[in-house]
């Protein structure tokens, strides 16, 4: 029972990894043949070529032992002589997925090495953000398989652990900083684009633009852009997790997930559409605010007008007030619904949790404890991605 289903996993991985493989060739002799044709340049601190040395061999190593323990960790510390006789393709699975690994991380080396000026590298940080998702997953499955009721040591799994911590750590740790400049030069590029297109319009067409929405896009547009790319690393990132847990949970006991399943999107749809409204809310303050920078673009270019006629004045000041009360109610009757949502959702969380320990002995007779007890601990390790992807919805839409 417990190679069930192993070999047909074991050729998905190695299909996977020959795409990756094929891909990461690609890349890497396109690498290479700039590095020879003087268009990349070596643009790496020696330090920082020593430390990305290290850790790539460390990684390999732990990588290495986390394939010689696979036994112990999937089926139940058979010697690898009666699992490579039950299962002929977990050996070219490995080999496969160690020339993936092994490829991949050479390519990146080497493009960190030779960076190229206006690469946005989105092969590579697209298996980052995978790989990290995976890592977040794994993580939150070792410390649920350390926790079981079996009697003897785990410590195998200590290897799997550091894995894991390694590769979703360092994974995030990559993709924000390269997020970072990425949503900094889009910034840079939409408002040199922006401005350039002002200069190069006509000045009858330009009277015609009101000024307050020429600073909301230049400064809160361009903004929102910023935040959005980085809003996808977080995404994807607790999409993965996602995935990996509902398998592993699958795994256990099939219909246990789809009652899960049910549970889950009933809180998610809930707390979204409280979200929405209040996003919905959010887009109203914006209007307000576009009204806000002409009173302050009417204050700077009219002060001198204002200050000789106090009528004017007196109007100014009751009209300015009345735009920030209506910016103020907006904006707190949002963050209030806001608020109510995130309490909603810890709610709805722990009813689902509540579910799983309630109605599962009742509508599953034949599901074990030690099953109910790891789809809770799970539950809690998700947390944390379902928010993610509920407070990101909005937005994105």
């Amino acid at each position: 029972m417990i190679f069930y289903g192993v070999e047909g996993i074991c050729i998905a991985a190695i299909g996977i990894s020959i795409i990756l493989v094929l891909i990461v060739i690609y890349y890497g002799v396109s690498t290479v043949t700039q590095i020879i044709k003087k268009e990349r340049k070596f643009g790496c601190y020696k330090t920082q070529a020593m430390i990305s040395i290290v850790f790539v061999v460390g990684l390999w190593t732990i990588y290495a032992l986390c394939l010689y323990e696979l036994p112990k960790l999937l089926f139940n510390g058979l010697p690898w002589g009666e699992v490579l006789g039950q299962i002929r393709m977990i050996v070219p699975a490995m080999i496969a997925g160690s020339c993936a690994v092994i490829l991949f991380s050479i390519y990146y080396v080497l493009i960190i090495w030779f960076p190229k000026s206006g690469e946005k590298l989105i092969f590579p940080l697209s298996i980052l953000t995978i790989a990290s998702g995976l890592g977040y997953s794994l993580i939150m499955l070792i410390i649920t398989k350390a926790l079981s009721d079996t009697p003897e040591p785990k410590t195998y799994l200590s290897v799997y652990f550091i894995m894991s911590i390694a590769v979703y750590i360092s994974g995030q740790r990559i993709i924000r900083a390269k997020m970072i400049d990425l949503a900094n030069e889009m910034v840079y590029q939409k408002r040199t684009e922006l401005v350039s297109r002002i200069l190069n319009t006509s000045f009858n067409k330009f009277e015609s633009i009101e000024n307050e929405k020429i600073f909301a896009t230049l400064n809160n547009d361009t903004e929102v852009i910023s935040d959005s790319v980085r809003d996808i690393v977080t995404v994807i990132t607790s999409v993965v997790a996602l995935v990996f847990c509902f398998i592993y949970l699958g795994f256990m006991n099939i219909k246990a997930l789809a009652l899960s399943i049910v549970f889950i999107l009933c809180a998610v749809c809930l707390q979204y559409s409280v979200n929405n409204h209040a996003n919905k809310i959010y887009e109203q303050t914006r209007d307000i605010q576009n009204v806000f920078f002409k009173f302050i673009n009417d204050l700077v270019l009219g002060f001198k007008e204002l200050s000789l006629h106090k009528q004017r004045k007196r109007d100014f000041k009751k009209d300015f007030e009345i735009n920030c009360y209506e910016y103020k109610v907006k904006r707190s009757n949002a963050e209030l619904l806001f608020s109510n949502g995130y309490i909603l959702g810890q709610l709805l969380i722990y009813f689902v949790i509540g579910a799983s320990v309630f109605l599962f002995p009742v509508l599953l007779s034949k599901i074990q404890m030690s099953t109910i007890r790891n789809y809770v601990f799970i539950f809690m390790f998700m947390v944390a991605p379902i928010s993610n992807i509920i407070d990101l919805m909005p937005r994105a839409i």
